[in-house]
C-alpha cells in the first residue's frame, strides 16, 4: 500500500508504533490514515477512539485494515467513522480503487 501510494505521488509516513502514530497525526493532520486493528500494546480501534475523542481526526479519513473481518470489528470501525474496512491480505488495486485513486472504486 505504501509503495502504491508513493507511486501515485502521495507523501507517505509509516509507523507501527501507536504513540508515534498519534504524534504524527497530531503534527501532520494527514488526509488519510490507514490503521491496523492489531498494534503493539493497543487495539487499533481503541487508538482510533482516542484520536477521535481528542479531535485529531477531524480532517482525516480513516481506513481500517485487519487480518480478521469479524462483523463486530467492522461494525465498530464504521461506527467510529472509518471510510472503509479492508481485510488482509489486501489487493492493492482494490485498495486504490476503493479510495477512488484508480477507476473502479467508490471514490
Amino acid at each position: 500500500m505504501r509503495l502504491a501510494l508513493t507511486r501515485l505521488q502521495w507523501q507517505v509516513t509509516w509507523t507501527a508504533d501507536a504513540a508515534e502514530a498519534r504524534s504524527l497525526v497530531a503534527e501532520k493532520a494527514p488526509d488519510l490514515l490507514i490503521l491496523d486493528t492489531f498494534l503493539p500494546g493497543i487495539n487499533g480501534l481503541d487508538l482510533f477512539r482516542q484520536m477521535k475523542a481528542d479531535h485529531l481526526l477531524d480532517t482525516t479519513e480513516v481506513v481500517v485494515i485487519s487480518a480478521f473481518g469479524f462483523q463486530e470489528i467492522v461494525k465498530q470501525a464504521i461506527q467510529l467513522g472509518a471510510r472503509d474496512f479492508l481485510v488482509k491480505p489486501i489487493d492493492v488495486d482494490q485498495f486504490l480503487a476503493r479510495l477512488g485513486l484508480i477507476p473502479g472504486g467508490k471514490g
